[in-house]
């Protein structure tokens, strides 16, 4: 399995966007992203970096396989 690397929040926005989400929200520090044809995610935006897990979790509701995200990065 490809490991993931460590990234920031803003990092990570910045991988889903290049896969074609938009912002199309902030409730408190939570981004909501939408794409067209995958399902929503919302990313935490926090003052510490994400767990590798949490970004493991958010990948997968994205529907990316792993080696597809870092392809983004």
């Amino acid at each position: 399995m490809t490991r993931i690397p460590a990234l920031t929040s803003r990092e990570f926005v910045a991988a889903l966007k290049r896969a074609g989400y938009t912002e199309t929200g902030q409730k408190g520090s939570h981004l909501i992203l939408k794409h067209s044809k995958r399902p929503t995610v919302i990313v935490p935006i926090h003052a510490q970096d994400p767990h590798r897990g949490l970004m493991l979790r958010l990948i997968k509701q994205a529907e990316f396989a792993a080696h597809e995200f870092i392809e983004l990065l």
